[in-house]
């Protein structure tokens, strides 16, 4: 999923500053995101995507979010979003983490759209592209 990362940068760029994009590094799912941050921006540059690619957004260091060591801001959004966007786990023990619950992201490049307030909007399965979420940005920028 990482070839979604280039869509992450043109959307920040589409907006001129209107719509902000963080990644939130997390190895909880297969171990996919392993290694120290400057591995992490290393293989973004140089490996997946590559060609020199450098995010244009805020790439926050590596955390859990999910399970007992879930951290802060997962714990308010997860808190006030409805429901997961894909009911059902992968098979479990791909994930590394315990203590499941049905509000859990359920893979890297899980979307969540916030409003202007902040609150959480929608969440998004990792599968979506970010051209699809457009729409719900549009509509939330001119409400």
């Amino acid at each position: 999923m990482t070839f979604q990362y280039p869509s992450y940068n043109a959307l920040k760029d589409a907006f001129d500053g209107s719509v902000d994009v963080i990644g939130i590094p997390c190895s909880q799912f297969f171990n996919q995101e392993p290694g120290s941050p400057t591995e992490i921006m290393n293989g973004l540059q140089y490996v997946r995507p590559g060609d020199g690619f450098v995010p244009n957004f805020t790439l926050y260091q590596k955390c859990e979010i999910n399970g007992p060591n879930r951290i802060d801001l997962y714990k308010w959004t997860l808190g006030l979003c409805d429901v997961a966007p894909k009911p059902e786990f992968s098979p479990k023990g791909i994930y590394m983490y315990d203590g499941f619950t049905s509000g859990d992201i359920r893979w890297n490049f899980e979307k969540i759209l916030f409003d202007k307030n902040g609150k959480p909007f929608r969440r998004y399965d990792s599968a979506v592209e970010t051209d699809a979420i457009i729409p719900d940005i549009e509509m939330l920028l001119a409400q």
